[in-house]
């Protein structure tokens, strides 16, 4: 686990802009302490393969009232930029905040399953991964696929599959993405 004292968080909070809020620093110098808890364990078959099951909790992740006023913000500015003028330029500035809130995820709660299997013909690494976010219902899927060309080369894949809302914490910007590449 991690806690600290206060947060570098950005929280939405009602103030008199454009769209009725606008991020800030609401912990920084907070007396309190915050932090991330993660508990699990991983179990290894027989023949190879490890599965891992993770719970995360982290405090200073949104609330669902939070999280509800900052899907608003972000909808509010999104719409804004549409136009031109001095709207849209302070609509890409709260949307560059919103984009990065300082935090390392955006809710409290979160499960993770994980299959990983490596040296498999001692030539292909696989992983899978489902991280589920208990407090909005998103899901995601991440897999990983890497098979050695030999012993200084190495092809992979990288995707992910968001399910659930668009407008939920996992997967915000991105619904899916692939990555191919060539390692040497």
């Amino acid at each position: 686990g991690v806690v600290s004292k206060g947060s570098r968080a950005l929280y939405p909070a009602e103030a008199a802009t454009p769209f009725g809020m606008e991020m800030v620093e609401r912990d920084r110098d907070a007396s309190s302490l915050c932090g991330t808890l993660l508990l699990g364990g991983a179990y290894t078959l027989g023949w190879g393969p490890t599965l891992t099951l993770e719970y995360i909790y982290n405090s200073p992740g949104y609330s669902d009232e939070e999280a509800g006023d900052y899907r608003n913000l972000r909808r509010r500015a999104s719409d804004s930029l549409l136009g031109q003028g001095p709207l849209a330029a302070y609509a890409e500035g709260c949307l560059s905040r919103t984009a990065d809130p300082n935090l390392m995820l955006l809710r409290q709660h979160y499960v993770m399953l994980q299959y990983v299997d490596t040296g498999i013909h001692d030539v292909l690494d696989l992983t899978f991964r489902w991280t589920q976010c208990l407090d909005d219902g998103a899901g995601q899927f991440l897999s990983i696929v890497e098979y050695y060309l030999g012993d200084h080369v190495k092809l992979f894949s990288i995707g992910s599959l968001r399910a659930g809302p668009n407008d939920r914490a996992l997967g915000d910007v991105l619904k899916r993405q692939w990555m191919i590449g060539l390692e040497y």
